[in-house]
């Protein structure tokens, strides 16, 4: 197919021949990057994924599985589910979500839109339920989309789940790029630092109409087979015995040692990258068009028409990865936080300014979020018990059971609603409580504050009937906080010999107890036992 004005090879021309304009007139910046490495090399140092990030990940997708076989039962047609995306690829940061896949065991054919629709349904109204407890949020249906998506986020970790159905595709593209980051480490560094400059500028989204996180690591992979020397093969020479796991494995092994000779560092890779996209934007509407597949720029439209942005699918060539981009104010927005970084970079080895405000500008600050479960009060935690009557009045209350506890002295149950609380430090954590013989893990959130103003007493009482009290402190862990734990009782939990025995966490004293000591139908803990005290009975 013919380039509009001129033939393909004019258009491929025409692209080296901005590239090469480009890196001659930023050759003066690209002598100065060593003035900024130590500034990338923190950002990755920091926002590497840490082990509780690995942790809090596989927790999820095994109480996934949990649920599944709650809905279908654990015979034959129980799906799995699946990781894929960042996860799987190894490229993910604390605050990426986590891409999972609904996979029925057996199924080879293509799986019907409508089923898969009907499959998110089934998930949403069990994640539903949970949400009316308190133990996820924001469940949303996403059914127009190319892909239908079923979308939740866990209150313990803040970590957003996107459930599809049957996405083996996306499945297989994981698994063959995490096999190709064996080639050279800078492919996966590059790509973690260039999804967090794209966040950072959202410009990461699909849904927002700009590049999602495929189109972005295969501009990033295109990027290195275009360096000098090359960092990456063509994608056609890995897959020269075929694209499953065992051929593209077998090519991987054989190209180890490719990028060897070239020594660009991280920073080199990345502002490269930046003024290669920059020189060829006035090509994109023209049929230009990025092929990790041929490692080099291609002329290529899809139905005829030119895209916005063309990246080409490296497993399935006749789609186009970045198909999200539609209209010209994304590709302009886009290109807009490519020049602009391009310029503070500038203005920085200029001396203008510092380091600090350059790392915030291109990735955004490295101060943690807080997490939206987690409340800061300066007193002691009160509620108001809205009675039937109408009469309102504060009670103090000393644990979140008790919080939760129908008031005594009521002929009827009455309901009860939190409309403020003051003082506390509620953080969000959980205690895994693993029943070894049904092999599941229930997670509780607790108000640590409450339990540190307690923990002297308890341990009194720990030592006088040789129980084990645990140390409580405000930096425990977040984990997934899924399911709710009726077995969970706030009190010290013997343990054989009765002896006392200070731990360091709930987490540890749970996995440290004897076999013996969880039940094989364990009797649901009721609460504590109403006190006047507690809760003073209604002046009549």
């Amino acid at each position: 197919m013919m380039a509009p004005g001129g033939t393909d090879n004019d258009l491929l021309k025409k692209a080296k021949e901005l590239e090469h304009q480009a890196f001659e007139k930023n050759k003066i910046m690209l002598s100065h990057m060593s003035a900024l490495a130590n500034i990338v090399d923190d950002v990755y140092f920091l926002r590497c994924p840490k082990s509780s990030d690995y942790d809090n990940r596989i927790d999820l997708i095994r109480i996934f599985n949990t649920i599944a076989k709650e809905i279908y039962g654990d015979q034959k047609g129980c799906p799995v589910v699946e990781e894929f995306g960042s996860f799987l690829m190894n490229m993910f940061s604390t605050e990426s979500d986590l891409d999972l896949s609904i996979n029925f065991r057996g199924n080879t054919n293509e799986y019907p839109r409508h089923k898969k629709i009907r499959t998110l349904k089934t998930f949403a109204r069990e994640l539903k339920d949970l949400q009316s407890r308190g133990h996820v949020t924001g469940v949303e249906l996403v059914l127009g989309a190319r892909v239908p998506v079923l979308k939740v986020t866990d209150c313990g970790t803040g970590i957003e789940c996107d459930l599809s159905v049957e996405n083996r595709d996306g499945i297989n593209k994981s698994r063959i790029l995490l096999m190709v980051t064996e080639i050279d480490e800078r492919f996966p560094k590059l790509s973690f630092l260039v999804k967090a400059w794209a966040k950072a500028h959202s410009i990461n989204s699909s849904r927002d109409g700009t590049l999602n996180s495929l189109s972005l690591i295969s501009l990033v992979a295109f990027h290195l087979q275009n360096r000098d020397p090359p960092i990456l093969p063509p994608f056609s020479v890995i897959f020269k015995d075929g694209i499953d796991p065992a051929a593209v494995k077998k090519g991987v092994s054989n190209l180890l040692n490719y990028g060897q000779r070239n020594k660009e560092t991280l920073i080199e890779l990345f502002v490269t990258l930046l003024i290669r996209l920059e020189s060829v934007k006035t090509l994109w509407p023209v049929g230009l068009c990025a092929s990790i597949y041929e490692g080099s720029w291609i002329f290529k439209t899809w139905n005829n028409k030119t895209r916005c942005i063309g990246v080409e699918d490296f497993v399935d060539r006749s789609e186009n990865i970045a198909r999200a981009v539609v209209s010209s104010e994304k590709v302009s927005a886009i290109y807009q936080c490519i020049c602009d970084s391009l310029h503070r970079i500038q203005t920085f080895i200029n001396g203008e300014i510092d380091g600090p405000k350059l790392r915030d500008f291109l990735f955004g600050s490295d101060q943690p979020k807080k997490n939206k479960d987690t409340v800061n009060f300066n007193q002691q935690p009160t509620k108001k018990v809205r009675l039937t009557d109408g009469l309102q009045r504060s009670v103090k209350v000393s644990s979140e059971i008790q919080r939760n506890a129908t008031p005594v002295g009521s002929k009827k149950r009455k309901k009860v609603e939190i409309v403020g609380e003051k003082g506390g430090n509620v953080t969000p954590y959980s205690t895994p409580l693993m029943h070894q013989q049904g092999g599941i893990e229930i997670h509780k959130r607790r108000n640590t504050q409450i339990w540190e103003q307690a923990e002297k007493s308890t341990r009194d009482y720990g030592k006088s009937m040789n129980y084990a009290s645990p140390s409580f402190t405000n930096s425990v862990p977040s984990m997934p906080q899924f399911l709710p734990n009726p077995y969970f009782a706030p009190y010290p939990i013997p343990i054989i010999p009765l002896t006392f025995v200070p731990l360091a966490s709930p987490s540890s004293l749970l996995l440290n107890l004897p076999q013996n000591l969880y039940p094989a139908n364990p009797v649901p803990y009721s609460g504590p036992k109403k006190s006047k005290k507690i809760h003073p009975k209604r002046k009549r």
